[in-house]
């Protein structure tokens, strides 16, 4: 499970990055300031990236949960042998 967390993080990463190099392109004879055009091209890719940080949170939540638990019912099944 943390192996498929970490590599969707980094696949996320590399489309967010990937679709905001064309974030400055904008129209060129328009009245609207750039730094304007440039944070409403943003704003898409920001709740996305809220969206997916989101749920990366809860599955690292739930992986920590059942970690935990199955830590739990290792040690009611035995003692572990120290090396």
């Amino acid at each position: 499970m943390d192996k498929l967390i970490r590599t969707t993080f980094y696949l996320f990463g590399m489309v967010l990055f990937l679709s905001l190099q064309w974030s400055y392109v904008t129209i060129e004879n328009s009245n609207i300031p750039v730094g304007w055009l440039i944070l409403r091209d943003f704003e898409p890719h920001f709740a996305f990236a809220f969206n997916v940080f989101f749920i990366f949170l809860i599955l690292h939540v739930v992986q920590w949960f059942i970690s935990s638990s199955v830590d739990k019912c290792a040690l009611q099944l035995g003692p572990r042998q120290v090396r």
